[in-house]
């Protein structure tokens, strides 16, 4: 890979990351997300800075050209983002089912709990 390549992937690498860690320190993306976006772009990284180890990947993978690794990469990365999300979705959903379920009884008892009151009132009243 030519040096200019490189250097400007490079470049956009660590522009990415510290957009990642600037996510993370505004609170706008959790840490456990963004380490798996860090984790992505070092690697990324390192196949850039050892470019040998892309076309050895590329070999033992039977693909043709590095750029068609690199975009097998990009695919499987998303497809593992998808599942990530997929599994957090899942789990909110869980949550707040539960959560719901028990505002209705904690209503149920509210409103049991009112007709209760209502009717010891009146009985008080008519006393």
């Amino acid at each position: 890979m030519p040096l200019k390549q490189q250097i400007t992937v490079i470049v956009m690498l660590i522009m990415f990351i510290l957009f990642v860690l600037n996510l993370v320190r505004t609170r706008r993306l959790r840490e456990a997300y963004s380490a798996f976006w860090l984790i992505a772009s070092f690697g990324m990284m390192i196949l850039v800075i050892r470019y040998d180890w892309l076309i050895a990947i590329t070999n033992f993978l039977g693909i043709v050209l590095p750029t068609s690794t690199i975009l097998l990469l990009g695919f499987l990365l998303i497809f593992a983002v998808e599942v990530q999300v997929a599994s957090a979705l899942t789990k909110n959903h869980h949550a707040i089912q539960r959560i719901t379920q028990e505002i209705g009884l904690i209503n149920k008892e509210i409103d049991v709990l009112k007709e209760r009151l209502d009717k010891s009132t009146q009985s008080t009243e008519k006393s």
